[in-house]
């Protein structure tokens, strides 16, 4: 079966909470079940500055959204200690930011936004 996690967050690369923990981990699971698994997430400041190993696969794709077009780019690693794929939309407007969903305590005023370019950019 082909399986494609799209997660806000994923264990190591990006966690707040318990989604990360399950993102980084069910693929793995599955993965040695014999299942062909892929994991998508936006590709935050931590992951641009973290030591993770990455290669570009895709530039400049496009982005609909509902009243303009956008684009992402797309980077390529793997889960840490697998050959599971793991793929980083990149944009840099909505998640080159310090925090995930907003500042300690807080919330940035555009996740709304932010989260549904992340779902179309999967979709795209």
């Amino acid at each position: 079966m082909k399986i494609l996690f799209a997660s806000a967050e994923v264990a190591p690369f990006a966690k707040v909470g318990g989604l990360a923990d399950v993102a980084g981990s069910l693929p793995l699971a599955l993965a040695a079940r014999g299942h062909d698994v892929r994991v998508i997430m936006p590709k935050y400041l931590t992951i641009s500055e973290g030591p993770w190993e990455r290669q570009r696969v895709l530039d400049g794709c496009p982005v609909p959204m509902a009243d303009h077009m956008s684009g992402c780019a797309l980077d390529e690693s793997r889960l840490p200690g697998s050959e599971v794929p793991i793929y980083f939309v990149e944009h840099h407007d909505y998640f080159s930011r310090p925090g995930i969903y907003g500042p300690p305590g807080g919330a940035y005023p555009d996740n709304l936004e932010r989260l549904t370019f992340f779902s179309r950019a999967v979709l795209a």
